[in-house]
């Protein structure tokens, strides 16, 4: 920001004019540089943090056999949980529902629209597929949910997709679902409850969790263990059972169960997860960890090389070792995979990478965790930052514009002469010569001026004034003075306009040969003399008058009045309110409607690239 000052001295007098050019082109470059900065930022929240996981995130591949084939990829992803439109099902009907929902849902797609770039083999959904699918009273409105989720994540058909049943999906212990058979709608979307699959010779056990929570409750209530428990018809118990009577030993099992197992509430989950552990807790249709005896019951009855669960929303690694000290049940490590939908309790959502080779081979799998660009990171945090500085440099532009010196550009008096302003060739002032005018004299007498005046010696054209009162005459000599031939002068009674006018306003004169204009050096501050203003003594400037306005003329102390009353305009409110009441509001108006159309002028390129990435990543 450039602002010159310019300072002319001469006879004690100084005069500043104000350079507005720096100022104006600074500006510029500032909108547009925070234009640039705004596309950039959206690019960048948008696509390269996507980008930069692609980049950085590969399939696993260390630790597993140099071998000829390709290995299998699996991908694991947990807590989706779609909401319903317009999230009917769980009430919430305040003003920004569907914001937060569409931003959900644009996350989730932009996530998905991702993870399916690495292009896996197999895809497995470890439960909560539905925020509220537990909800759900009839198999229509099932279905509609359920066809929410299928078209977020829409898959070739020639990529298997499994599903385990979650808490939100079917709902769990005394939190009962609104139908009695929403298990039965969730089986005919999604797939059993209990599944077995086989992947690369690897055995995968899809396991009902909250099933077997509430079978286990059942249990407890008969104070019974699990080797004299009669399981449930179809029911989780009864299916490990029948698991472990025809698995292979030769083949790893993999254990997949959307409630993590038990832990001591003290154990670390390793250096990847965001904040706290993993705690024992159960609450109304939740709970955290599987019993301790449901937990050691599937460890030694399955025997899992891995177990992978969701539920928790943060990443967790931690090692079972359901032996103790002894060595009859080998160690077991469990991985909680990350939320896949933006949450409050985590910063990145994630998913996790599982390659799969021959079991013949040791070891025959491998697995890493990856990390998505967290929703409050880029908005609450790089979009709003970007925006609020944008926005603060601006308004100080504004303050700093307000806070200048209300100075014209030139505020010179009609009745100086134009010689005093002549300079010479060194840059000095010095004083001009007088026109060739047989008219002049240097005892040619000046307007005449009362010392008790409040004006000044003559109106300028450059008067802050709203409503100007401009005397018009004919042009006079260079000197403002009264012509000294009287064969020059028209003949017509002064006295008559003697009484009306001011000390500080000229008479009128007549015409004569050697005036400025005649000479061709008028200045360019003189009023012209054209035929609508010649003769016509006082003029209002050009104004538009107001609609609702009234107006008395008046005749005071020998002096002709005029008094004029309007309703204000809502325009002139809003100046008043926004810019105040300064000596410029004009200027002021327009610089505060400036910040803001400058603000504009920035955030629409960039909301339009963002429009355009949203759409062409989400639909």
């Amino acid at each position: 920001m450039i602002v010159a000052m310019i300072g002319r001295r001469r006879g004690g007098r100084e005069i500043l004019v104000l350079k507005a050019n720096e100022l104006l082109n600074a500006k510029s470059m500032v909108v547009s540089g925070f234009r640039y900065l705004g596309i950039l930022t959206v690019l960048w929240g948008e696509l390269g943090g996507y980008l930069w996981v692609l980049w950085t995130c590969r399939w696993p591949e260390i630790g597993l056999s140099r071998q000829a084939e390709r290995p299998t990829h699996v991908l694991l992803i947990s807590d989706p949980q779609v909401r319903y439109p317009l999230n009917a099902l769980v009430g919430d009907n305040s003003f920004l529902g569907p914001f937060r929902q569409f931003l959900c849902d644009t996350n989730i797609r932009k996530n998905w629209y991702i993870a399916k770039h690495f292009h896996p083999d197999a895809v497995i959904v470890l439960g909560d597929m539905l925020a509220s699918g537990k909800y759900a009273s009839t198999q229509a409105e099932y279905d509609a949910y359920a066809q929410k989720f299928d078209n977020i994540f829409r898959t070739r058909h020639s990529i298997p997709t499994y599903f385990i049943p979650g808490n939100n999906d079917i709902g769990m212990g005394t939190a009962a679902p609104v139908s009695k058979h929403v298990r039965q709608y969730y089986k005919e979307r999604f797939g059993e409850l209990n599944q077995r699959i086989m992947i690369r010779g690897h055995a995968f056990v899809l396991l009902d969790a909250p099933g077997l929570v509430d079978e286990d409750y059942q249990r407890n209530a008969q104070f019974t263990e699990y080797d004299q428990w009669h399981p449930l018809p179809e029911g989780p118990v009864e299916f490990v059972h029948n698991f472990k009577s025809t698995q292979n030993a030769s083949r790893p099992t993999i254990l997949l169960s959307h409630i993590p197992l038990a832990r001591p509430d003290a154990a670390s989950c390793g250096p990847l997860r965001e904040r706290g552990t993993i705690r024992r807790n159960v609450g109304h249709g939740y709970q955290n960890t599987l019993g301790k005896q449901t937990t050691t019951f599937l460890l030694q009855v399955l025997q899992p090389s891995i177990v992978f669960s969701g539920d928790n929303r943060d990443y967790c690694d931690y090692i079972h070792r359901p032996g103790g000290a002894s060595d009859e049940v080998p160690p077991v490590r469990e991985v909680t995979v990350k939320s896949f939908s933006p949450t409050r309790h985590i910063r990145h959502p994630g998913f996790q990478l599982l390659s799969l080779v021959s079991p013949a081979t040791q070891p025959s799998f491998a697995d890493r965790p990856c990390s998505l660009p967290g929703q409050n990171d880029i908005y609450a945090g790089l979009y709003l930052f970007v925006a609020v500085i944008s926005f603060g440099v601006l308004f100080a532009n504004f303050l700093w514009a307000k806070c200048l010196p209300k100075h014209n550009l030139s505020r010179i008096p009609l009745t100086h002469r134009v010689s005093d302003y002549r300079t010479d060739s060194d840059g000095d002032s010095a004083p001009g010569q007088p026109p060739d005018s047989a008219i002049w004299s240097p005892h040619t007498p000046t307007m005449p001026f009362s010392s008790m005046s409040k004006f000044p010696p003559m109106r300028t054209p450059n008067s802050d004034s709203i409503t100007t009162m401009r005397a018009t005459s004919q042009p006079s000599s260079p000197y403002a003075s009264p012509m000294l031939s009287p064969m020059m002068s028209p003949a017509f009674d002064e006295d008559t306009e003697d009484g009306v006018y001011i000390s500080q306003y000229p008479l009128d004169r007549g015409f004569a040969e050697g005036d400025e204009e005649h000479h061709g050096f008028k200045s360019p501050l003189l009023p012209s003399s054209s035929p609508e203003t010649a003769g016509s003594g006082w003029k209002l400037s050009d104004r538009k008058p107001s609609p609702f306005s009234w107006s008395w003329s008046f005749v005071f102390r020998g002096r002709r009045r005029r008094l004029t009353m309007s309703v204000p305009a809502v325009k002139s409110l809003i100046e008043y309110c926004c810019v105040g009441d300064g000596a410029s509001p004009s200027r002021g108006r327009s610089a505060a409607w400036g910040v803001v159309v400058d603000y504009c002028r920035i955030v629409w390129p960039s909301f339009v690239v963002w429009c355009i990435i949203t759409w062409w990543t989400t639909f």
